[in-house]
C-alpha cells in the first residue's frame, strides 16, 4: 500500500493560496485512481479559513492535506545569499523537505504556479537511482552554467518540480553540505536556493524530460533557440505534463497572454477560489492595468503607461480597434448614446447642468465637462466612472441575467415538463422505489423484487441491476475512457427502460463550458426518451410540482432524480451507490469523482424538505459510507447485520 502513496509538497503564502490550490486540483483531477495522494502545505500564515476551502478540494478525490511545522530559523543559512524583491524567506523552505518529513523515502516538490496537465504517478515512479534530486534543466541552463562555473557542459536546472530522494539526503547529512557549500560561494549566488541547490549536488541530479516541467522561455517564441533537445520539444510545447507559469506573465492576470491560460482557469473552477466575476487592480513592469471579468470574459479594461512610450501608442490604437468592433456612439440633435449592438448603454444629454449620468438607475459621475466632437470615440476618454459605482452596475446586470435566466427555464419546463412528468404524479403510491447511483458499494447490491430500479449516468453498466427509469445530464468532455457515456445510455435497454435527459440551460452552462457540453438533442428523439429543464444556475429550489417547474439544480445527477421520486409519492426510497467515497462502480475512468459535499446538500436541503413535505416516505441506505447514520442503514453481502 506504501507504494501507492504519492507524497507531495508545495509551500505557500495566504495571499498566494488560490494558485497553490489550483495546482492541488490538477493533481487530483489527473491522478490515477489507485494512487493515493498526501498533501503537505509549507507555510507560517494560511489563515484557518483558507484551510477550510483547501478542505473542500477533497471532492476531486480522497486525499489528506496536512501543514507540517518546521524551525525557521534553520533558513538563516541564506542570509548571505541575495534574495530578490519577489521571493519571500518561504522559498528556501522545499530545502528542508528531508528533514520536515522524517518518516518519507522520497517526495515531489512543486511549485504553486504549476499546473499538472497529467497522471503526475509517472513521475513519482520514475527510477531516481542513487541520485538526490530529479529535475528538468532549466530554459536557460547554459547561461546560468557559465554564470555559476565558467562553461555551459553541465546542466543547470530549475527547481520548481523536484523528485527528491529524502532518504539518500539524510544519509549524507545534506543540510551540512548545503551549509558548508553557502558559505564558500554565497557571492556566485543570484536565483536563491536554486543556485545553491545546482551547485552542492551539480553531480547527483539525474536529468529528466523537459514535458515535466515546461516553463517560461520554452513556451515563448524568444524561448525555442535555447532549446537543445528538439527531439520532444514541439510535442511538450502542444501537450505539457505540467505547465510551470514562471516569469511576469502570470495566467491569473486578466489582462496578460499566456498560451495555457485556459488550462489554468479550467483547473481553477474546480476549487472554492475560483471567481465568476473579477476585478483586478496591479501593477507590471511599471504599467498600471485596471479590468473587470466575467468568467474570464474582459468587459472594462484600463491601462495606465509611464509617459512618452510607443507601447502606449500601440495599445491604445489596438484598444480603440478592439472596442470599435462592439461599441458605438451616436450624436442625435444633442443626445449622445453609447451602444453596445442594439442596447443603448449610456444616454447622455450635453448639458452644463447634468453632473452625472444614470444606468439602471444607479448614478455614474463625470469628473470631466463633455465637449461636442466629432470624434467617435471621445465619450469613452471623457465618461470616467468611480470603481464601486461600476461594481455595483455589473453585480446588478449579473443579477437581473440571472432572473432572466430562470424565468425562461420556468417557461421551457411548463411546456416541456407537462409531457415529461405530469403522467408520474403519485404514480409509486405505495411502492419501494431504488435510487442506484455509482459509487463502489453499488456492486454488492442485489436487486429488491417487484421494486422500480431508477438509475443516473453511469449505472448502466453495472451488471447487477437492470433499470426501468435513467437520468442523464453530466455530458463531461473532460472524461477519461468513457467518452460514449451518452451514447451508451441512449441504446441501453434494462426493463424497457425509460431515459430522462437534462438540459443544462444557457446561463448556467456559460459558467461551466470548459468542462461541459449540452447532451445534443438527436438523443431526444426516440420514444422513450424525454427532456427535462433544469433551473439556471444554483438556487437551491427543490421542484415540488414538476409538471410546470424547473428541476432544481445541485451540481448533481442524483439529486435530480431524487426530486423525480418525491413527485412520484412512493412508500420507500433505497439509496444505492451514493456512498460519497473515491471510485466507481463500473470498470470505467471518470473525470471527477464522488465528492463529499452532496452530503451536505442533502442535510441542509433535502431532509428538511422530506421531513415537512413527505414525512411518510421511509429513505433507507444499502451499505452506506458518506450517508451512514443519516437514514436507516441496511447492509447486504459482506456487511449484512
Amino acid at each position: 500500500m506504501k507504494d501507492d502513496i504519492i507524497h507531495i509538497v508545495l509551500s505557500s503564502s495566504n495571499d498566494f493560496i488560490e494558485h497553490c490550490a489550483t495546482t492541488m486540483a490538477s493533481i487530483l483531477y489527473n491522478i490515477s485512481r489507485k494512487y493515493f495522494v498526501k498533501f503537505y502545505i509549507l507555510s507560517y500564515d494560511i489563515s484557518e479559513k483558507n484551510k477550510k476551502k483547501i478542505d473542500k478540494l477533497k471532492k476531486i478525490k480522497t486525499c489528506t492535506i496536512e501543514y507540517p511545522s518546521f524551525n525557521e530559523n534553520l533558513l538563516d543559512i541564506f542570509k548571505t545569499v541575495k534574495l530578490p524583491p519577489h521571493v519571500s524567506k518561504m522559498t528556501y523552505a522545499r530545502i528542508l523537505i528531508p528533514d520536515i518529513l522524517p518518516n518519507i523515502n522520497k517526495a515531489i516538490f512543486i511549485d504553486s504556479d504549476t499546473i499538472v496537465r497529467k497522471d503526475i504517478s509517472e513521475l513519482w515512479n520514475i527510477n531516481i537511482q542513487n541520485n538526490y534530486f530529479a529535475m528538468v534543466e532549466d530554459a536557460c541552463w547554459k547561461l546560468h552554467s557559465k554564470r555559476l562555473w565558467g562553461n555551459d557542459s553541465q546542466y543547470y536546472f530549475n527547481c520548481g518540480l523536484i523528485l527528491i530522494n529524502a532518504q539518500k539526503l539524510r544519509e549524507i547529512e545534506y543540510f551540512n553540505k548545503i551549509k558548508k557549500q553557502i558559505a564558500k560561494r554565497s557571492n556566485s549566488y543570484r536565483i536563491c536556493d536554486q543556485d545553491v541547490l545546482n551547485d552542492t549536488f551539480k553531480n547527483n541530479i539525474l536529468k529528466i524530460d523537459m514535458k515535466w516541467n515546461f516553463h517560461h522561455e520554452k513556451y515563448t517564441k524568444q524561448g525555442y533557440s535555447k532549446i537543445d533537445d528538439y527531439e520532444n520539444y514541439n510535442e511538450c510545447l502542444e501537450n505539457p505534463s505540467i505547465v510551470h507559469y514562471t516569469g511576469a506573465d502570470k495566467p491569473w492576470l486578466m489582462l496578460e497572454k499566456h498560451r495555457y491560460k485556459k488550462d489554468y482557469f479550467f483547473y481553477k473552477k474546480l476549487t472554492p477560489f475560483y471567481k465568476a466575476f473579477d476585478i483586478q487592480n496591479y501593477r507590471l513592469n511599471s504599467n498600471k492595468y485596471f479590468s473587470i471579468s466575467i468568467n474570464e470574459h474582459i468587459i472594462l479594461k484600463k491601462i495606465e503607461f509611464p509617459k512618452n512610450t510607443n507601447r502606449k501608442k500601440k495599445i491604445l490604437k489596438n484598444n480603440k480597434k478592439f472596442f470599435s468592433q462592439f461599441f458605438k456612439i451616436q450624436d442625435q440633435n444633442g443626445t449622445y448614446r453609447l451602444s453596445a449592438g442594439p442596447i443603448t448603454i449610456v444616454k447622455k444629454i450635453n448639458t452644463d447642468n447634468k453632473k452625472c449620468i444614470k444606468i439602471l438607475g444607479l448614478p455614474l459621475f463625470y469628473k470631466k465637462k463633455i465637449v461636442k466632437s466629432k470624434s467617435n470615440d471621445y465619450l469613452l476618454k471623457q465618461l470616467l466612472v468611480t470603481q464601486d459605482k461600476v461594481e455595483k452596475l455589473l453585480a446588478l446586470n449579473i443579477k437581473m441575467n440571472k432572473k432572466i435566466a430562470n424565468l425562461k427555464c420556468i417557461i421551457e419546463a411548463q411546456k416541456i415538463h407537462e409531457k415529461t412528468f405530469a403522467p408520474y404524479k403519485n404514480a409509486f403510491s405505495g411502492k419501494d422505489v431504488v435510487l442506484v447511483c455509482t459509487g463502489p458499494t453499488a456492486k454488492k447490491y442485489r436487486m429488491l423484487p417487484n421494486a422500480i430500479h431508477i438509475g443516473v449516468n453511469g449505472a448502466i453498466y453495472l451488471n447487477n441491476v437492470i433499470l426501468d427509469y435513467l437520468f442523464v445530464q453530466d455530458y463531461t468532455i473532460h472524461q477519461k475512457n468513457n467518452e460514449k457515456l451518452v451514447e451508451d445510455a441512449f441504446i441501453y435497454k434494462g426493463n424497457n427502460c425509460k431515459k430522462f435527459f437534462g438540459v443544462i440551460p444557457d446561463e448556467h452552462l456559460s459558467t461551466i463550458k470548459t468542462c461541459i457540453e449540452r447532451i445534443p438533442i438527436r438523443f431526444s428523439f426516440d420514444k422513450n426518451c424525454n427532456q427535462y429543464i433544469l433551473e439556471d444556475l444554483e438556487k437551491n429550489n427543490i421542484a415540488n410540482d414538476l409538471s410546470r417547474e424547473p428541476i432544481g439544480n445541485f451540481l448533481g445527477t442524483p439529486f435530480s432524480a431524487l426530486q423525480f421520486i418525491l413527485y412520484t409519492n412512493p412508500r420507500r426510497i433505497y439509496l444505492v451507490g451514493w456512498d460519497c467515497s473515491s471510485g466507481y462502480a463500473y470498470n470505467k475512468d471518470n473525470a471527477i469523482n464522488p465528492a463529499n459535499y452532496q452530503i451536505e446538500i442533502l442535510k441542509k436541503y433535502f431532509i428538511p424538505f422530506i421531513e415537512i413535505n413527505y414525512p411518510n416516505i421511509e429513505l433507507i441506505s444499502i451499505n452506506p459510507v458518506g450517508l451512514k447514520g443519516y437514514f436507516n442503514d441496511y447492509f447486504t453481502g459482506d456487511n449484512k447485520l
